[in-house]
């Protein structure tokens, strides 16, 4: 098993795209969620391509 945490979504975010900051402020949790789907989207598809077979999910947590 295999287990990512991102540790700096709000930075990541912030590299996506310009309102991140704003909304990083305001719902935290919010922005860790979509950076996290986002991050597995991104590895589905190159997962994907490359012919590689894997269940990829997002595991919530009680922070």
């Amino acid at each position: 098993m295999i287990v990512i945490e991102i540790t700096n979504s709000q930075e990541v975010a912030e590299q996506e795209s310009p309102m991140a900051k704003a909304f990083g402020k305001l719902a935290p949790a919010l922005i860790k969620k979509k950076v996290e789907e986002k991050v597995v989207e991104h590895l589905k598809d190159s997962f994907s391509e490359r012919g590689i077979q894997a269940n990829i999910s997002i595991q919530e947590t009680d922070e």
